[in-house]
């Protein structure tokens, strides 16, 4: 019986291992395409968020910190909506994400475009 049991924790160390070395050789691959699909989903937010926002052009509300606070609103806003009207619960950890988005799109409007060639209505 123990020799059954040091076995099944060999066996189970050994293919845990094999899982985390597989995690690290993969791991570079993952991030990177995590972080182009992030980069993506935010210079399409921001050309959403230009588009909405261009009858503003050469208003106060489109220049820091104004613009960060918009940004934060439209997302949350948007979010909320949508939630609302798929009849999805909504707990604070999503007004966290939706405000962290616009945040980051308030902040970083300017370092982040059109991804490669893509607008909306431009």
């Amino acid at each position: 019986m123990l020799r059954l049991l040091v076995s099944l924790i060999i066996v189970v160390l050994i293919q845990t291992l094999t899982a985390i070395g597989l995690l690290l050789q993969w791991a570079p691959h993952i991030l990177r395409a995590a972080w182009a699909a992030l980069s993506t989903f935010l210079s399409f937010s921001v050309v959403a968020y230009q588009t909405l926002l261009s009858p503003l052009a050469g208003s106060r509300l489109l220049s820091q910190p104004w613009r960060t606070v918009v940004c934060v609103l439209i997302s949350t806003a948007g979010g909320l909506g949508i939630a609302v009207l798929a009849g999805w619960p909504v707990a604070p950890a999503t007004l966290v994400i939706l405000a962290t988005h616009g945040l980051i799109v308030g902040l970083a409007w300017d370092d982040l475009g059109p991804p490669r060639g893509q607008s909306l209505g431009r």
